[in-house]
């Protein structure tokens, strides 16, 4: 890892100085994101799951008392399978996180052991999110895909240039129309030691547009622009391309 990252609270405090220079939004600049991997017992399938899921959406809607936002995903181009499914949960915050965590802990237990019984964790991280583009905030995520790359800092970058960087490239992907939703992911606990410095992730509604996106990214001078404005700052490797499905939680 280069020495840009750094953990835990410092991390945060880091982060949020150098995005507030950037975006001046009224709503959270660093949410929170938790991640649970799983394998099915045997006998158990996705069928399963869902219906697992199904109580917890009606569960989370009654006692949580902050906005959680759960997605499932899994696996549509990869190389390495490393579980069967994945959920992913939103926070606009940590504090909200953690109040989730907390109240998740007093009453959930019985949920838990069902999620237990069709396919208990095998890891569970925390990260935080960062927007870098999306002109469509007003709208849900519906299910579809979403890719994944891994990046990190070369020598000499810093978070300043990064967010010159990424201003000039959504107001490119604004001009050319394009539909996918990017954020960032940075690890913090339970993640790695020795992996990327950061997840970038492309979110699309359906194969339709994230195909069209990639056409026009590509003939309107996308990859120029994009090592022009990154080449001296981050070396990105793309990962897997996922299949991802809201589950509910609490608005």
């Amino acid at each position: 890892m280069k020495a840009l990252i750094i953990s835990g609270t410092a991390f945060i405090s880091s982060l949020c100085t150098f995005t507030a220079l950037a975006d001046h939004h009224s709503s959270p600049m660093i949410g929170g994101v938790e991640v649970y991997s799983c394998d099915f017992e045997d006998g158990k399938d996705m069928d399963d799951f869902m219906k697992v899921a199904a109580k917890w959406n009606k569960f989370a809607d009654k006692n949580f008392s902050k906005s959680y936002e759960a997605h499932l995903m899994t696996h549509y181009y990869f190389n390495d399978r490393q579980a069967d499914a994945y959920w992913v949960g939103f926070t606009d915050n940590h504090h909200d996180m953690g109040i989730i965590a907390d109240e998740w802990g007093a009453t959930g237990r019985k949920l838990q052991a069902e999620f237990d019984a069709v396919c208990p964790a095998k890891s569970h991280t925390e990260h935080g999110w960062m927007k870098v583009h999306n002109n469509n905030e007003d709208q849900p995520l519906n299910a579809r895909l979403v890719d994944f790359q891994g990046c990190s800092f070369k020598e000499g970058a810093s978070w300043e240039i990064l967010m010159a960087a990424d201003a000039q490239m959504s107001a490119f992907m604004t001009k050319i129309e394009q539909h996918g939703r990017i954020y960032r992911w940075f690890p913090m606990n339970g993640v790695p030691s020795d992996g990327p410095d950061f997840l970038q992730l492309t979110w699309n509604d359906n194969a339709s547009d994230r195909g069209e996106d990639i056409v026009k990214f590509v003939t309107n001078g996308g990859l120029e622009l994009a090592n022009s404005l990154y080449g001296n700052i981050v070396m990105c490797k793309d990962g897997p391309t996922m299949l991802h499905s809201p589950l509910g939680g609490k608005q």
